[in-house]
C-alpha cells in the first residue's frame, strides 16, 4: 500500500477507523509498535495508516520497535520487556489484529502514545534494547472517560501534558525508575567524579606511613610531603615532648621541612626520627648543603608506655619503614602507628581508662583543602562536637562501660591526677593544606587548628597534657587564613571523634564501639 491509499484514524479524521498511530513508510512494510496489537480498521482488511505518521529511512515507527521481516514483531517497553503480550509466536507474524495479545491494554497502550506522536521520537539502537534512564515508560491508569484505560507518561504527559517543549522532549520526561538507572544501553553514563574522602592526604602531594608494633603496643606515623612544605607549630599543655621545632622558627635558615614524625614512647621515640631522615637522605631530599642534603623533620611523641611493654621502643627501622610505606589515598586509622598504645579518660589511671587512637579527616575552603591528622591520648573524655556527648573517656569502674565527666569530676577535686599526673597524655596531630603560606601564618593556622581541640577533647590542654599541632604548607593556593583556620579546627576535631571510633579495644581497655 503507498501513502496515498493510506486512510487516517480516528485521530485525525474522526472517522469510523481504529487505526494505528505513528504508520512509517508503508511501502517497507513498517508499522508503529502499538497498530500490531490491535485489530486496524472496521473493516479488518487493509491496515489503516494514520495520517500523522511520518517517513523513515531506516522503516522504524515511533522510534520503538521494528517488524522483522515477517518473523517475529515485538512490542518493548524499558528492558525489553514486552507491553502486554503482543507477541507472534512462530515463523511469520500474524496479521493484525489477530496477534495473541491482551488487545485491551493493547488499545489503551494505542490512545495514550498517539497523543505523543506529533514529532518522531529519538531512534534506539536496535530492537530490544533497553530503554534507560531517558526511555518511554508507559502504565495504565483508570481513565474518568469512556474507553476504560488510557496510558500515560510516567512524567504525567499526556492529554493535559505541557505543549511548550518539543514532543520529542515530552516523550521522555519523567524520573526514571531506580532499577533503570546508569544502566541504559542507548546513552553512555557519564562517570561520576572521584569525590574526596575526608582525608589529610585529599591535600595534593601528601603521604601517610604508618609502623606498628603490636606486640609492644607502640608505634609511629610520618606524613610527608612530595615537595618542601612550610611550616608551624602550636603547643599548649605544661608535657609537651618534641624536637626539632627551631627548624620552623621565622628567624631560622631552614626555610621547609619534609615532613612530620608522630611517635610513641614518650621521648625515646626520638630514635624513630633518624630512620626517616636516612630514608630521605636516599632519595636527595632535603636542605642541600654543600655535597650532600640534610632533611628536617620535627617531631612530637606521646606517652604510651603504661598500656604496653614498658620497654618497647620505636626504632630506627620503623621510622624508615613508615616513611617507606608513605603513600597517597587511603589513610588506616584507629588503633594503628603512633596510636597503637594511645588511651583516653585516664583520671583515675588506665584502669578505668579507654582506648585511644589516631584519625583524620578534612575540609575544604574554595580551591584549597585544610587536613588534619591527630593521635587522640588525651587525660579527658572525647566528646561529639556538636552534641558534647560522650563517646570515649572515663569510666565508672574498672570493669564498667558507664562514663563519667572528667571536666566535672576534676572541678569536684576527684581523681587520681596528684598521684598519676605527669607526662602521660599528650594528643598531637598535623595540620596540611595546599594553601600558600609563611611561617608566621602556618604557626597561626596551627594556632586555630588547636581549637577542634577545645570542641572534642574534655577538658583540654590541661598541665598533663602536651596537645601539639603541626601545621604544613605544601601548595600554591591563595586562601584567606582565618577561613583556613575555621576548616582546619572542624577537621581536627572530626579526627579526633574518628580516631576513637575506629580504635579497637585490648584487655582491660574496651574502645568506644564497645559501649
Amino acid at each position: 500500500m503507498d501513502r496515498g491509499a493510506a486512510r487516517a484514524c480516528r485521530r485525525h479524521r474522526g472517522g469510523g477507523a481504529r487505526g494505528a498511530h505513528a504508520a512509517r513508510d508503508v511501502a517497507a512494510g513498517r508499522v508503529c509498535e502499538v497498530a500490531t496489537a490491535l485489530r486496524i480498521g472496521d473493516g479488518g482488511g487493509d491496515a489503516d495508516a494514520c495520517a500523522g505518521a511520518r517517513r523513515s529511512g531506516a522503516g522504524r515507527a515511533c522510534g520503538r520497535a521494528a517488524r522483522d521481516a515477517g518473523a517475529r514483531l515485538v512490542v518493548h517497553r524499558p528492558r525489553g520487556r514486552a507491553i502486554g503480550r503482543a507477541r507472534a509466536v512462530g515463523g511469520a507474524a500474524e496479521p493484525p489484529g489477530r496477534l495473541r495479545s491482551d488487545q485491551g491494554r493493547a488499545r489503551s497502550v494505542h490512545r495514550g502514545a498517539h497523543r505523543r506522536a506529533r514529532a518522531p521520537a529519538r531512534r534506539p539502537p536496535a530492537l530490544g534494547a533497553a530503554a534507560g534512564r531517558d526511555g518511554l515508560r508507559l502504565r495504565r491508569h483508570r481513565s474518568h472517560r469512556r474507553g476504560g484505560h488510557r496510558a500515560r507518561h510516567r512524567g504525567g504527559v499526556g492529554r493535559r501534558g505541557r505543549r511548550d517543549h518539543p514532543p520529542a522532549v515530552r516523550h521522555r520526561a519523567g524520573p526514571a525508575r531506580a532499577r533503570d538507572r546508569g544502566r541504559s544501553r542507548c546513552r553512555p553514563t557519564q562517570r561520576r567524579r572521584r569525590e574526596p574522602q575526608a582525608l589529610i592526604t585529599d591535600v595534593p602531594g601528601v603521604r601517610v606511613g604508618h609502623a606498628t608494633d603490636a606486640a609492644g603496643l607502640t608505634g609511629v606515623t610520618v606524613v610527608l610531603c612530595d615537595r618542601p612544605a612550610v611550616a608551624g607549630v602550636e603547643l599548649r599543655g605544661g608535657a609537651n615532648d618534641v624536637l626539632g621545632l627551631d627548624y620552623l622558627d621565622a628567624r631560622h635558615l631552614v626555610p621547609t621541612v619534609q615532613g612530620v614524625l608522630l611517635g610513641g614512647g614518650s621521648r625515646f621515640g626520638g630514635e624513630a626520627v633518624w630512620g626517616v631522615m636516612r630514608w630521605l637522605e636516599e632519595r636527595g631530599a632535603g636542605f642541600a648543603v654543600g655535597p650532600t642534603v640534610i632533611p628536617h623533620v620535627p617531631a612530637a611523641f606521646v606517652f604510651d608506655l603504661n598500656v604496653g611493654d614498658p620497654k618497647a621502643r620505636p626504632t630506627r627501622e620503623m621510622g624508615y619503614a613508615a616513611a617507606a610505606a608513605a603513600a597517597p589515598g587511603t589513610v588506616t586509622e584507629g588503633s594503628v602507628g603512633a596510636g597503637t598504645g594511645a588511651s583516653v579518660g585516664k583520671l583515675f589511671g588506665v584502669a578505668r581508662a579507654m582506648r585511644g587512637g589516631l584519625g583524620t579527616a578534612s575540609a575544604r575552603v574554595g580551591d584549597a583543602i585544610v587536613g588534619a591528622l591527630v593521635v587522640v591520648n588525651a587525660v579527658g573524655d572525647v566528646r561529639e562536637p556538636e552534641t558534647g556527648a560522650l563517646i570515649a573517656g572515663t569510666r565508672d569502674a574498672p570493669t564498667g562501660r558507664r562514663l563519667i565527666d572528667t571536666a566535672g569530676a576534676l572541678r569536684e577535686g576527684g581523681g587520681a591526677l596528684g598521684r598519676f599526673g605527669g607526662p602521660e597524655h599528650t594528643t598531637i596531630g598535623v595540620v596540611a593544606t595546599n594553601a600558600r603560606l609563611g611561617k608566621p601564618e602556618a604557626a597561626k593556622l596551627a594556632a586555630l587548628g588547636l581549637v577542634g581541640f577545645a570542641r572534642a577533647l574534655s577538658p583540654p590542654h590541661t598541665a598533663f597534657d602536651g596537645d601539639t599541632l603541626f601545621a604544613l604548607s605544601a601548595g600554591d593556593v591563595t586562601a584567606d587564613l582565618t577561613r583556613l583556620g575555621l576548616a582546619a579546627a572542624d577537621a581536627v576535631a572530626r579526627a579526633i571523634t574518628r580516631a576513637v571510633r575506629a580504635a579497637t579495644s585490648l584487655p582491660g581497655l574496651p574502645a568506644a564501639s564497645q559501649l
